[in-house]
């Protein structure tokens, strides 16, 4: 029923206050008033009303920042990593946060950043370090990975980017 509401307060109120975390869900899907949506997006028990919430935040950086780096449902910290663009924070979600997927938001978020060769051959999750090494456009450092990376399949992964002829014999040889 959220979802067929117009009323911006009606519909506050039900994102609100419904017990059901799906009727909440909805009403937020609707929801326009950005304060209301950051309380929501801080406060709500249920980890997917909070990421819808901060998906309809415009520009609330700080909040951004506090849920990618705090908050318990790995949605919500995802979503917010993905609207964050400082490097230092980005490069400290990616080192220590504990899922995945926001690992690699936060390094895509990343891209084109100098630090994509050093988390190419350092990072401790395989994959992360697979993503990265898509994103190299250094020839001398995608060979280097593909030279030294512990698993086969980063290395595979580096050996189909490098283009230079003679890195790529320096490297198989």
């Amino acid at each position: 029923a959220a979802s067929r509401l117009d009323d911006q307060g009606v519909l506050g109120a039900v994102a609100i206050q419904d017990p059901a975390g799906e009727v909440r869900l909805q009403a937020v899907a609707r929801l326009d008033d950005q304060a209301l949506l950051a309380q929501i997006a801080r406060k709500d028990p249920y980890g997917p009303v909070r990421a819808k919430a901060v998906t309809h935040l415009t520009d609330s950086p700080q909040i951004f920042l506090d849920l990618a780096l705090r908050d318990p449902s790995a949605e919500v910290r995802q979503f917010s990593a993905g609207r964050l663009s400082d490097p230092a924070t980005l490069a400290q979600i990616l080192t220590k946060d504990p899922s995945r997927g926001v690992r690699e938001t936060a390094l895509l978020r990343l891209s084109g950043d100098p630090s994509m060769a050093e988390i190419s051959r350092t990072h401790a999750d395989w994959v992360i370090r697979k993503l990265a090494t898509k994103h190299l456009t250094d020839q001398t450092a995608v060979a280097r990975v593909a030279a030294e990376d512990p698993d086969p399949d980063v290395r595979r992964q580096a050996l189909g980017q490098i283009r230079e002829q003679t890195l790529l014999a320096e490297v198989v040889l």
